[in-house]
Parts: structure tokens; sequence; C-alpha cells
């Protein structure tokens, strides 16, 4: 070989490889090493945000820059419970997760409920309070007292006489607001009268369940459902527990248009329609009026214009009367395990919560002038005892009160001097409408010149809980300077407030409003620009030394099969690795190679970095 053929021979030739950076090129991108034009380097950061346009004629929360710190407020808590997400895609911000111990029922307005007392202690099993007009009747046992002050801290009460002959405990009890009709089991049921000292045999029928609806007593025995006229006398059964005879009455519950009846066949519950034989004035043969899902039974129904709740074995169900008011069909249910007996009063209505959580059982509330979503109002847990004292019965609500007995302790209430010592609400898991990381600033809070105080409490989705900070200053509208969130960060963060009395639990504060203040911390995109010099012919190694061969065109169509393909590629740069896709191909061309095969010139590749875990 002569001398000009050996200088003409490159000392390296063909496509250079990964392994070739930074030794011989100092970048490659899909196993391919190039040459690149050092000082048209690009790497750059992608901005996270998007310009933010306000187009809206007022301004409002939507106008401020989200470039910074994040906020999202809750200002009203009427909605109710029951919401998982406060910021979800169908989420309400009048919504929360859960709440014990405060009324979120006065807008913007967030107070501690009144606490709970015993309004009169009974140690029977099964302990039944009515409401006749001013006067509260309680039965136990063989035992009758009423009150004209049991909405005070400490009521009076009168006791009643109950013949000698009564010897069966108490099974059911009803009023028609002047009267009282008392069930004593085999002994038959006995009346008095608003203010009366006793009670006298009514009626020798065996009573499991007594109700007085559109101006008529109705008596029923297990599935056997009867009128008792005004002489006591009962007539022929209305109902007999459908086929087999199997079924139980629950409930009865008038109506503009007829008389509902709710009764559990098998493992089913059914409302029954008794309407008025227009000719005659008698009651018409009970029709079918609606039913729940197999495998769900009937606890309890109230009437309230329009609606029909009912207390069921999965929960809450209300449904809007059809047909001429003579038919239900219940909406979804609001799941709570364990409810009993429900009453109404006004818009609003109690249920019984027999296991609220380990702690406390009592009552829950809800608000028919308040939907969440077709058929299903809002609702929250209302007065709750201090521990789980034991099962919940009978539940009425007396001038405008629920009191609610529990067996084998009595008939409890609110108490009208005192207030809980302390309440909390969840307000359900914030994301800022996004999955992405963020890290909590602070909080922000405002409520009446303060009375007590208010504790602040941040929850990961891990329901790993911080106390982060206090409102304690007697008089003041909020704390004096932002709560410091403490870096609590996460994918999604509760704020959870508990609202403490003031140590004598005569009084407590009333929250205005929250916010929560957090920054969005995505996953980072960076852009790099690869100015990548593409000759047949190029200069490889630290020194310049090694000449290295290029297929120009193959090069070429190689890095555009990276841009649609979109695949992740490796990119090397010097000492540094990212895993990027080829967004952008650009050619640069400065003159033709030798045979017009390609041109020669610099091609800009546009890369997108991937984050680790994206």
């Amino acid at each position: 070989m002569s001398l000009a053929e050996l200088l003409a021979t490159p000392f390296f030739s063909g496509v250079g490889t990964s392994q070739d950076v930074p030794a011989m090129l100092p970048c490659s991108l899909g196993g391919h090493a190039y040459l690149l034009d050092t000082p048209r380097i690009e790497w750059e950061t992608i901005d996270t945000l998007r310009p933010a346009i306000d187009t809206r004629d007022e301004p409002g929360q939507h106008s401020l820059n989200t470039a910074g710190v994040w906020s999202v407020i809750g200002a009203d808590f009427r909605g109710g419970a029951g919401q998982f997400y406060f910021d979800g895609r169908d989420s309400s911000t009048q919504r929360f997760r859960a709440s014990k111990g405060v009324n979120p029922w006065e807008r913007e307005r967030l107070s501690l409920l009144q606490a709970t007392h015993e309004a009169l202690a009974m140690a029977e099993a099964v302990i039944i309070p009515v409401s006749i007009d001013n006067e509260l009747w309680v039965g136990g046992g063989t035992t009758l007292k009423r009150s004209t002050t049991a909405l005070a801290g400490s009521p009076s009460w009168a006791t009643v006489t109950v013949p000698g002959g009564v010897t069966e405990d108490l099974t059911a009890a009803a009023t028609d607001g002047h009267r009282i009709y008392c069930a004593f089991g085999t002994d038959g049921i006995y009346r008095g009268a608003k203010g009366a000292g006793s009670v006298s045999l009514f009626s020798d029928y065996e009573a499991t369940l007594l109700a007085y609806a559109n101006g008529r007593l109705f008596a029923a025995s297990a599935g056997e459902l009867v009128e008792i006229d005004g002489a006591g006398t009962a007539t022929a059964p209305l109902w007999s527990g459908g086929i087999g005879g199997d079924g139980t009455v629950v409930s009865v519950v008038g109506t503009p248009g007829g008389v509902f009846v709710g009764h559990n066949t098998d493992d089913r519950g059914e409302v029954l329609f008794i309407g008025l034989n227009q000719t005659t004035g008698a009651l018409a043969v009970p029709l079918f009026a609606g039913s729940l899902n197999k495998g769900e039974t009937l606890i309890d129904l109230e009437y309230y214009q329009d609606f029909i709740v009912a207390t069921t074995s999965r929960g809450v169900r209300v449904s809007v009367l059809g047909n001429g008011g003579k038919t239900v069909s219940f909406g979804p249910a609001i799941e709570i395990p364990d409810v009993g007996a429900v009453a109404m009063w006004g818009e609003y209505g109690w249920f019984v919560w027999n296991t609220y959580d380990e702690d406390s059982n009592g009552l829950g509330r809800f608000d028919l002038s308040e939907f969440t979503e077709p058929f299903v109002p809002a609702y929250a847990s209302d007065l709750m005892t201090d521990t789980a004292l034991g099962a919940l019965g009978a539940l009425v609500v007396h001038q405008g009160q629920p009191f609610f007995a529990i067996a084998n302790e009595g008939v409890y209430t609110q108490d009208p001097d005192n207030v809980v010592a302390e309440g909390s609400i969840d307000t359900g898991y914030l994301r800022f409408s996004t999955f992405e990381r963020k890290v909590v600033v602070g909080v922000d809070l405002r409520h009446e010149p303060l009375v007590g105080g208010v504790t602040v409490c941040l929850a990961d989705e891990e329901d790993v809980e911080v106390e982060v900070g206090v409102s304690t200053t007697a008089g003041t509208l909020g704390p004096a300077s932002l709560i410091n969130g403490n870096g609590l960060d996460g994918e999604a963060i509760e704020l959870r407030l508990k609202l403490n009395a003031n140590g004598g639990e005569t009084a407590g504060p009333v929250l205005k409003r929250w916010t929560l203040r957090a920054m969005n911390v995505p996953r980072r995109t960076d852009v790099i620009t690869l100015p990548i010099v593409m000759r047949s012919v190029i200069a490889g190694g630290n020194d310049g030394g090694q000449i290295i061969a290029q297929d120009t065109l193959a090069e070429w169509k190689f890095l555009k099969n990276l841009e649609a393909s979109r695949t992740i590629a490796t990119l090397r740069l010097g000492g540094a690795t990212e895993q990027v896709i080829v967004d952008k191909v650009a050619l640069a061309p400065e003159r033709w190679e030798a045979g017009f095969n390609w041109p020669e010139g610099i091609i800009l590749a546009r890369c997108l970095t991937i984050s680790a875990g994206a």
C-alpha cells in the first residue's frame, strides 16, 4: 500500500455507538454516537403551567395567577358529609368527608353542637318517647312518665299511673295529638289524655306496633295490620303478612293521598299503599307501592311533603311519591350501617346512628331542602354520646328537638346550656384537580370573634395526621399569620379542623372559612436541543485525531424514525444520561456531499426528558 493510500484510509469507519461516548464523540442518542456543534447545544426546563387567561367579566378566584401558590377554600358546609374528595370532578365545595360535634347547617357558619345529656334515666330494655303538644311522655316496662319541661337542662317528670293489672312490658306507643296509646303486650292497649295522671284500658288487642295516621289508629302484631276504632275494637286484618303470612309490619305513615305501610317479607322490604274507598269511607285493600332491593330490609318510614324517607339495613333512602301519591321509588342509599328510627321536623330529619365510631353512637341529621344528587339529601352526624352506651331505640322530635332512647339507660337529647367540648370536621382529600405531587404552604382561617380555639391538622393519603397550628387568641378573626404547613406533601392532602370550647363548654368558636394553600410540584420535563454535525466524514476523539465516516442519509432516517415512533431512547451527553423521546428533527443543510447522496449540515434533534416513574 502506497503512502498516499495509507493517508486516505480513515482511522475509524461506520456508525459510532454509545460506547464511543465520551471517548470518541460527545453524544449518543438511541445507541448512535454523534459529534455536536457545542455552542448551539440548548438544555432548558419546560414551564409546567400554561399561561392563565381570564375571560370572565367579573374577577374572582379564577382570576389569580396559578404560577405560584394554589388555594382551595371551604366557606359553606351545608352540603353535608360523605364526600371523600373535596375537589373531585363531581365534588361540591359545600360538602366534606366527615364531622362530629359540629353544626354545618347555617350558611358560612360552622359551630359546635349542643352537648348530649340524659333527660330521663330509665333502666328498661325498650324505652319509647312520645310527643303530645308541649308534653313529652316516656314509657318503659310498666312505667309511664310525662314532662312539660323536657327541653330544660334539668327537667321535672310526673309519674303516670298504670293500672296494677298490667304486668307485660311496653311494646309500642303512639299519639293522636291529644291522647297517648300504649301497648302492653297481652295486657292490651291503654289510653290516657294529655296532662292526665293515669291511663286506662282501651283495647284488648295485642300490639307490637302502634301508629296514628290520617285520623286513624293502626295496630300491628307481627305481620297482621288492623285498625282500632273509637271503641277500641280491632277491625278484620287489613293485611296479614303477605304470601305465607311471614311478613312483619315495621312502620305506618300517613300522607295526603293515603297511608303507606312498610313491612319485611323474607329478606326484602316492601311498601303497601292503603287508600280510601270514596263511596263508603272505609280503608281500601292494600296495594303494592314499591320495594327495596332483595337483601335490603326496612326499619322505619317517615313523610315530608312529597317525600317518603326510609331507614333500611343499608342506610337512608328517599323517594318522591308517584302515581298520584300512591307509589314509591327509592333513590340511592346513603350508605350508613346500623341505622334505626327516623323522625322529621320541617325540612330536617334525624335518624338513629347506632355505631358512628368506636366511641360514640347517637343521631344523624339530613336536610330535604339540600340535595347532593337526585334523591340524596345532605346529611351529617348530629347529637352523639361520649361513649357508645348501648343499643339505640325509639326516636321522636319534640318541639323541634330530637329525643332518642338508649336501652337500659334512658332518654337523651341536647343540653340547652352546654356545647360539646370538641367538634371536628374532615374536609375530604384535596388534590387541586391534579394527581401531581403538591407541598402544603400553609392554612388560613377566618372565624367570628374567637371563643375557645381551633386546632389545625393535616393528613396525607396514608392517613398520617400532623398538627400544624392553632388559632387561640380570644376575640380575633383569625390567626395572626398563615399557619405553616410544615412542608407536608403528597398526591392528596386532607385538612382536619378541631373546634374547641372555652373550657367551661358554654360556648365555642364559629368558623367562617378555611383556606389551604399549596404548591403544585409536578415532574419536570426538560427540552434538550442537540445540534448534530452530519457530514460524511467528521473528526472524533478528544484531540480530533480520529477520522469517522458517517452515512448521512441513514442517520437522518434513523433520527426521523425515533421522531415518528416516539419510543423512549437513551441520551448520553458527556457524562450525563437521560431517558428521552425525540420530539422533532430538522435539517439545516450546508452543502451536498459527494455524489449528491444527501446534504451535509446540522441536524437539530429536539429531545424531551422522561422523568422516572412518569
